[in-house]
């Protein structure tokens, strides 16, 4: 399968594409969160040059709100994404979500076995987080849409091997 890099898909704008309506909700399908209906964007963040956050706003069966923090990078996923995600501009997201398009850069490691094993880690401390890579680019009447892979994520074991999810300070402790 070949990588789809978004910044040769939609050029310079491509963080745009993302705070649009329909994209977001495709996102939250391709997590499996059907007991929810996303009504609108909240907050959006253009953190740099490869990396957008959006908070949305969703609804349960009992009209109850949660926010959804889905974070979208091109390359792939770093330990500051994830850490950004969890302690900080998704501090207080029910959901999280990271995507990444998975183009290579020259400048930037592969991080995505130490963001995969830090996602097993919070999976047994009993956080929900998702990863997601942008898997197919499909053109239709509308426009060009994204589908979306989940990535393979361990399951929460009956038994939690760590304490509660760790503080972001205790986290930085971990990756040293």
């Amino acid at each position: 399968m070949k990588d789809i890099n978004l910044e040769h898909v939609f050029g310079n704008n491509w963080r745009e594409h993302f705070l649009d309506k329909e994209v977001i909700a495709d996102i939250l399908s391709a997590v499996d969160v059907k007991h929810l209906h996303f009504k609108d964007i909240a907050k959006q963040y253009l953190i740099d040059d490869d990396r957008v956050s959006v908070i949305a706003t969703m609804e349960d069966e009992d009209k109850h709100l949660q926010q959804a923090i889905i974070d979208v990078k091109t390359g792939f996923p770093t330990w500051e994404q994830m850490m950004d995600v969890i302690y900080t501009t998704g501090e207080g997201c029910e959901t999280k979500i990271v995507v990444f398009d998975g183009t290579e850069k020259e400048d930037e490691d592969n991080n995505l076995g130490i963001g995969c094993g830090f996602l097993e880690m919070l999976i047994d401390s009993g956080l929900q987080l998702d990863i997601l890579m942008i898997d197919k680019l499909v053109n239709t009447a509308t426009g060009k849409r994204l589908s979306y892979k989940l990535i393979d994520k361990p399951r929460a074991s009956d038994k939690k091997l760590y304490p509660p999810v760790p503080s972001r300070w205790e986290a930085a402790k971990i990756s040293i």
